[in-house]
């Protein structure tokens, strides 16, 4: 029977599998833009996310999260809809217009794809190969 993996916590006890490691897959360059979403406070998320990218041999991009302090009265090129029939909270449309803003940078670059995480993700030990090849 194998033995279970520990979860890391984070950020200080942020140990990688050998399968993080390969060498192959750190020296290719990866096929999606990557980014993630941080808030200028959560400085140890932000170090979190660093080391992860970092361990994968990936490289990302930080986007400042909005506040919600900063959430304008109406933008008009806001039309978040409303599927869950309630109203939206605060967080959850600062929340959507951090991502939006994600999006724009990967529609507006030269890479087919992007992916965008939140800064508390924990990694999958495939998340590099998934990450660099777009033959999935």
């Amino acid at each position: 029977m194998r033995a279970r993996r520990a979860v890391p916590t984070m950020p200080q006890d942020y140990r990688l599998e050998p399968e993080f490691l390969d060498s192959k897959l750190i020296s290719e360059r990866h096929a999606m833009i990557c980014q993630y979403i941080n808030l200028d406070e959560a400085t140890a998320r932000r170090d979190w996310m660093e080391t992860s990218f970092a361990a994968m041999g990936l490289s990302a991009s930080r986007m400042r999260a909005v506040r919600i302090d900063e959430i304008p009265d109406r933008d008009p090129e806001v039309n978040i809809g409303n599927l869950m029939r309630r109203p939206w909270i605060e967080a959850e449309i600062a929340c959507f217009l951090s991502h939006r803003e994600c999006w724009k940078r990967i529609a507006a670059g030269d890479e087919p794809f992007g992916a965008v995480f939140e800064d508390d993700v924990h990694f999958a030990p495939g998340a590099p190969a998934f990450l660099r090849d777009s033959s999935w």
